[in-house]
């Protein structure tokens, strides 16, 4: 996967990149980790369940958001309330075929 990609390509660098999975899973994380991936599903379940772990990060990123489904629209909904909240995070949505306007009026 990307992570284990960016660790073996630029070891200094990928030491700042975990995976998070369902069920507790999360490999390579450290005290010098500041950047995580994950499932759709798993950002959704934490974004709805502890919005208090948003307090402190920055920017979250979102890949794919042309791969419309109900975990991609429920997370849009749950990071959209929680931009309400939580003004200093910058949402960033990537895509091949991203409909910008639709997005930028939604959030």
């Amino acid at each position: 996967g990307l992570v284990e990609r960016v660790r073996a390509v630029e070891p200094e660098i990928g030491k700042y990149f975990a995976l998070r999975l369902g069920h507790g899973v999360k490999e390579y994380e450290s005290n010098e980790t500041r950047a995580w991936f994950c499932t759709t599903g798993y950002l959704v379940r934490l974004v709805a369940n502890h919005p208090e772990r948003f307090n402190d990060i920055s920017h979250l990123i979102i890949d794919e958001i042309h791969d419309r489904g109900v975990d991609l629209d429920l997370l849009c909904l749950l990071c959209r309330r929680l931009l309400h909240v939580n003004k200093h995070i910058r949402l960033i949505l990537m895509s091949a075929t991203l409909a910008a306007d639709l997005y930028q009026d939604y959030f």
